[in-house]
């Protein structure tokens, strides 16, 4: 990871052109890199070309957050946050399929179901069109999100709070800079919001029942400004 990262330097240095992609937003936030460079001096820089399009207020107020912010990252938190992103995907995306093989396996009437699902998705060339995974695959959707739901890879969240706050009706308070932990796999199996919980039932997740679920009971992404972005 660090010969890549290294790597990809080196070409914007060489000016052999940036990426749109992960590891390009890293190497924007390094913290070596001369912030007032990135606006105004290099007009091939992507910030530049940004700023260039968008109207002129904007890109007064995008220049004042380019030149004063103070949160950058070290090379060593870019290593850091790559190697994460590399395996907090690697592992959790072949248990998920895993799981999922697993309660088809055990309720072969919804492996039946999904089946026709995506036979009638194939168009005439044999393949699936993208698009069909948003559109015309409703039960897959559904399946693969009560299979995550019964399996979450986190077993729980931990936040902290960034300021004092009562929790209405039940006269706790939390404390600024307190540690707060949700449990993530007790929501997941509660009668409370799931009605049969340890029934593997992706109908749950079907367009017209997924109003019936609690916005906060399925948080295997976690949620808000700090949710999983492999959601």
């Amino acid at each position: 990871m660090r010969r890549v990262l290294a790597d990809r330097k080196a070409q914007g240095s060489l000016g052999k052109g940036q990426y749109n992609d992960f590891i390009q937003l890293l190497l924007d936030a390094d913290v070596t890199v001369d912030r007032d460079e990135k606006v105004d001096n290099n007009g091939d820089d992507q910030a530049s070309e940004w700023l260039a399009n968008t109207t002129e207020t904007t890109a007064q107020s995008d220049r004042h957050l380019f030149n004063n912010t103070n949160k950058r990252l070290s090379e060593r938190e870019i290593y850091g946050t790559a190697m994460t992103f590399f395996f907090a995907g690697f592992s959790t995306t072949p248990s998920a399929l895993a799981f999922c093989a697993y309660e088809l396996a055990l309720n072969p009437d919804i492996q039946r179901k999904l089946y026709d699902e995506i036979n009638g998705a194939i168009d005439s060339d044999g393949e699936i069109p993208y698009d069909a995974l948003t559109t015309r695959l409703p039960y897959l959707d559904a399946v693969v999100t009560e299979s995550i739901r019964l399996h979450p890879s986190s077993l729980r969240l931990r936040r902290n709070a960034g300021a004092d706050y009562e929790l209405e009706g039940t006269g706790i308070t939390l404390k600024a800079g307190e540690d707060i932990d949700i449990p993530v796999f007790a929501l997941h199996y509660s009668p409370d919001y799931w009605p049969n919980p340890y029934k593997f039932d992706p109908d749950r997740f079907m367009p017209d029942n997924r109003h019936l679920n609690h916005t906060y009971a399925y948080l295997p992404f976690g949620t808000g400004p700090r949710g999983c972005v492999g959601n």
